[in-house]
């Protein structure tokens, strides 16, 4: 059946095709007119030849049309208007009766032609507004300039089946090139010709006021009077005539790809702009904690000095020693906030790269407490870490430091009498690690800027208060969040605080080192 309809359209679609299709319909009327020749009247045998001229209108040319109108009028006076098969007319009112169907033959015919014009236009309209739609809803979805470029041209190239080519000049000004070629054709768009175009963003081309006799057509890729790219078409594998309602569509398709890249560059401005307002914050926060957290020390390390300095012939050897241990301390205080400052300064900006690899939970919580319990001989510290638990792929150095901070952070404010106690367990896709200490808890408001950059000690432990606080929780978050994990504080029922972080399970997971590192 394809085959079929296929070779009508090749027989319709050619002159002589088209002439014998119209002597066939003007054959067929010829004999429906002849059988009932004596039947009917003069008149009803005109309107039989009207039949063919409506047929070649819808399914033929104009001019088709017309022809086969004037020529069912010479057949219908030679044959059966007398006398008979001559071309002359007995009477005027045979005379009348064959302009007549010359007249409704033209117009029928005009009529049918602008019908099948508006017809045309109006699918053709229906499809590139569906275009249109399409192509608006592909570039939503995309997130880089390459991208855009290569969806715009292949829609281009779809829609009007002639070579497409589109250049984006970039931020950095490198140019992003994309052709989209239909099947059988190649692209040959003069380069000078798109240069044109960028530097006075004006149209160039067929139907437009700039060369006009080129064949191809482009036209700026344009927001406000911001030209930030070119769209071109090659017009010489184009069967029909390119026309004005070509352009208008291509402009339309230009307006839409110069949209999205402008929301493209819209968002990756706002982006860099937050990281710009974020990096500031940063900045200020650190300024802010470590002059805060610098002013104790250093006033009490010159206070020590000036002692030693002043005093020195009047301190006896315990009381040099205990100054100079202070010194000491405080020096190495100042070191540690120094420090923290660095590296959350480094985590904020994303200069720090992980490390990652396939770690146990229970290996991390044994190093970190055999180090702490050599530093804190008189504390206990307490971990609960069920057997069984999957691999987690993190930097071990980082978790190792988050999980020292939450329980130095407990043994300074958790009260010198308990117990910090650390519990692991499965939730879910996250494996949670949890710090809890004895001590006076958290206030209301410390919980809600406890892991802020500039947050001191909460309130209520002040009289234990170390400094730096604020910052080595600070650091904390930005290292968990750089795992994906999340972290956060809360009050026990019992009384203490108890602090948590959780690191994600990946899907591929392993049970044991031994399967993670086969090679080890």
């Amino acid at each position: 059946m394809k085959h079929r309809l296929a070779a009508a359209d090749v027989i319709v679609n050619t002159r002589l095709g088209r002439a014998a299709t119209c002597l066939g319909l003007l054959g067929v009327a010829t004999a429906i007119a002849w059988a009932v020749d004596g039947e009917v009247s003069l008149a009803s045998q005109a309107l039989i030849y009207l039949l063919p001229v409506v047929l070649t209108a819808v399914y033929l040319r104009g001019v088709d049309s017309l022809a086969t109108a004037v020529l069912g009028s010479v057949l219908l006076n030679y044959l059966f208007i007398p006398p008979r098969y001559t071309f002359l007319v007995e009477g005027p009112e045979y005379v009348i009766l064959l302009f007549a169907l010359l007249a409704v033959s033209f117009v029928v015919s005009g009529l049918v032609a602008r019908l099948k014009r508006e017809t045309l236009a109006a699918r053709r309209g229906e499809r590139r507004i569906g275009e249109l739609h399409d192509l608006g809803q592909s570039l939503g979805a995309v997130e880089h300039e390459s991208e855009i470029a290569a969806l715009g041209a292949k829609a281009v190239a779809r829609a009007f089946d002639c070579p497409a080519q589109i250049r984006v000049t970039g931020v950095d000004g490198n140019e992003t090139v994309e052709v989209a070629t239909p099947p059988g054709t190649t692209c040959q768009i003069d380069d000078d010709a798109l240069r044109w175009v960028r530097e006075h963003g004006g149209a160039l081309g067929a139907q437009t006021r700039n060369w006009s006799t080129l064949p191809c057509c482009a036209i700026p890729l344009q927001v406000a009077a911001d030209c930030i790219g070119v769209v071109g078409v090659d017009l010489r594998a184009l069967a029909r005539p390119w026309q004005p309602d070509d352009l208008r569509h291509l402009e339309a398709m230009g307006r839409l790809i110069a949209a999205a890249l402008h929301r493209l560059r819209l968002a990756r401005a706002a982006v860099d702009a937050q990281a710009r307002a974020q990096w500031e914050g940063t900045r200020n926060a650190l300024l802010a904690s470590i002059s805060h957290d610098l002013r104790t020390p250093l006033a009490v390390i010159v206070g020590a000095a000036s002692t030693l300095r002043e005093h020195d012939a009047e301190l006896d050897a315990e009381r040099r020693a205990a100054l100079l241990r202070t010194i000491e301390s405080e020096a190495a205080a100042m070191a540690d906030t120094a420090d923290n400052a660095l590296q959350l300064a480094r985590l904020s900006a994303g200069e720090l790269a992980l490390r990652r690899d396939w770690e146990s939970v229970e290996e991390i919580v044994g190093s970190v407490l055999a180090r702490l319990r050599r530093g804190h001989p008189g504390r206990r510290l307490v971990a609960h870490v069920p057997s069984g638990l999957p691999l987690v792929q993190v930097d071990p150095v980082l978790i190792a430091q988050v999980l020292t901070n939450l329980i130095e952070n407990a043994l300074t404010h958790g009260g010198s009498g308990g117990a910090v106690e650390i519990d692991v367990d499965r939730r879910g896709d996250s494996l949670a690690v949890r710090v809890s200490d004895h001590g006076p808890g958290l206030g209301a408001k410390d919980l809600a800027t406890l892991f802020e950059r500039a947050a001191q000690s909460p309130a209520g432990r002040t009289e234990q208060r170390r400094r730096g606080a604020g910052l080595g929780l600070a650091i904390c978050r930005a290292i968990v969040a750089a795992h994906g994990g999340a972290i956060g504080a809360a009050n026990r029922d019992g009384g203490g605080a108890s602090f948590w972080f959780t690191l994600p399970i990946a899907r591929n997971a392993v049970q044991s080192v031994e399967d993670a590192r086969p090679d080890r």
